[in-house]
């Protein structure tokens, strides 16, 4: 459904570890978790990412941040 809605809404976007799928996904999980601070979403990022074979992020919340602000801008 994100996907169709973003199609829909022509927006482009840059293939970066936050693009809107992933960016939606961690405001999501810290909106409905109980610490809701950015340190703990971009944490769970990293944790889904320790798991598979990619370069693991920076603890810097600041490049989540940003494309949290982006969703609201473009949605």
């Amino acid at each position: 459904m994100v996907r169709l809605a973003i199609s829909e809404l022509k927006i482009k976007y840059k293939k970066r570890l936050f693009d809107p799928f992933i960016t939606l996904w961690t405001f999501l999980s810290q909106v409905l978790d109980t610490d809701k601070t950015c340190h703990n979403a971009v944490s769970k990022i990293i944790a889904h990412l320790a798991g598979e074979e990619v370069e693991i992020p920076s603890t810097d919340t600041s490049g989540y941040c940003q494309a949290r602000a982006r969703l609201s801008k473009n949605y």
